[in-house]
């Protein structure tokens, strides 16, 4: 994708124009995230059909908006939400009329979409915008109504993943093919679905490539396709119930756990190792050097058994030895431990914990960005819900961690060569050319 900018100031009496320049932009992963959620998140349920309809065409909610900063931004394609001392000018979003001083109008006469993209054309009149102007970023057509927040009490920063408005907040619990979706490899939408006689069934499903997604490509998934292909692999251990099991995306494994046995001062387990390409199946008895109790939330990752317990997240290594025990999380605040990032990740009832990076909390609200650049954004994860989940035919009531988006993310960067100076003499013009 690329895109650039004609940025004209006239005088506002006369319409001489005073100072005119385009900019090349930086594209951001901004809206590559938006097509990659984060894997924890789309676990148990998940509809891209509903993301990809109402995403697409970019140009219309993902780059319907632009920014005016009156500072300079890091060109870097992780640079995707204002940080602290971001100097806020003007937004602008769809056609204004309004006495908002911060929010500018698409002009629709000299708006239109291009043989491989869209033209977009903004106005601000005498009365906005007026500052000093060093830097444009297209962003949401919902930022772009904001005014930064002053234009309307009714529209906030955030908005919702399904809908792409700001409005109140939903999250992301559809369904595109059946089971739960363990991730997209090889171009396929993987789902897995786990049978009454404990075998595990990977459903592959066709769906739309986000980095080969045009600016002006309309959506078209079904909500439900019939998979392209299904491979089944026995797991030969005993499940209590199907979603019992842990997902290491980056090493495309699955991991299932069989019943506990305790005796004396010792826990013995099988859990069963799956590989999501191959199906092939790999099970493993381990005793553990430390009597537990399993309550569900285990996992195997980067050489290590963690199970947790009432007392606690007992690390262990492979062969069962007893490492640590993460006393603060416990089955009454831990919800699941996912991977994301090549880190194991806690979901407690306040925060988000890396286990990986010496239990580090990550704790994110509605109201502020994220302290520092994540693979999540511009996605916020929120505190965790009640969800209605389908999963596997089966319908649930699952706790399930919710997403919700900055609509402020910034899609492009784009640095003027020189400032901009205007005031309420001037009127500004921009056009931003986006194709790919």
């Amino acid at each position: 994708m690329k895109g650039k900018a004609t940025i004209t100031l006239s005088d506002a009496k006369t319409g001489k124009i005073i100072q005119q320049m385009e900019e090349h932009n930086l594209v951001t992963n901004a809206l590559n995230n938006i097509f990659n959620p984060p894997h924890y998140a789309l676990l148990h349920g998940f509809n891209y059909s509903v993301l990809f309809q109402n995403g697409l065409p970019m140009w219309n909610k993902l780059l319907g908006g632009i920014m005016l900063l009156g500072n300079n931004e890091e060109e870097s394609v992780d640079n995707i939400l204002p940080r602290k001392g971001v100097i806020p000018i003007a937004t602008a979003g769809t056609e204004y009329a309004g006495t908002c001083t911060t929010r500018g109008s698409l002009n629709l006469n000299e708006s239109y979409e291009t043989e491989r993209g869209y033209h977009f054309t903004w106005d601000f009149g005498t009365d906005k915008a007026n500052g000093t102007i060093r830097c444009i970023c297209l962003t949401s057509k919902a930022f772009g109504n904001t005014g930064y927040g002053t234009c309307d009490s009714n529209v906030g920063m955030l908005m919702s993943p399904n809908s792409f408005e700001s409005s109140p907040v939903t999250t992301m619990t559809f369904e595109y093919g059946e089971g739960f979706y363990i991730g997209t490899y090889d171009g396929l939408h993987v789902f897995m679905h786990v049978t009454p006689d404990c075998k595990v069934q990977f459903r592959r499903y066709t769906g739309l490539v986000p980095s080969a997604i045009k600016i002006n490509d309309r959506a078209g998934l079904s909500t439900v396709s019939t998979p392209v292909s299904v491979t089944t692999a026995a797991l030969g251990i005993e499940l209590s119930y199907e979603e019992r099991y842990f997902l290491d995306p980056h090493n495309k494994k699955l991991y299932f756990f069989g019943p506990f046995t305790n005796k004396d001062d010792t826990t013995t387990f099988t859990y069963a190792e799956v590989d999501i390409t191959t199906a092939q199946t790999v099970n493993r008895t381990v005793t553990l050097g430390k009597r537990v109790y399993d309550f569900g939330g285990n996992a195997v990752f980067d050489d290590r058994i963690y199970i947790l317990t009432g007392e606690g997240l007992n690390e262990f290594s492979m062969d069962g030895t007893p490492l640590r025990t993460i006393s603060s999380l416990t089955t009454s605040n831990l919800s699941y431990l996912f991977v994301m990032n090549e880190c194991l990740y806690a979901k407690t009832n306040v925060s988000y914990i890396n286990i990986t990076d010496d239990c580090r909390a990550i704790t994110l609200g509605y109201t502020c960005f994220p302290s520092g650049t994540s693979p999540l954004e511009p996605y916020i994860p929120i505190t965790t819900q009640n969800s209605h989940v389908i999963g596997s035919g089966t319908d649930k009531c699952k706790n399930k961690a919710s997403l919700v988006m900055a609509a402020g993310y910034k899609a492009t960067i784009n640095n003027l060569s020189s400032p901009i100076e205007k005031t309420s003499e001037h009127t500004l013009k921009i056009s931003y050319d986006i194709s790919c």
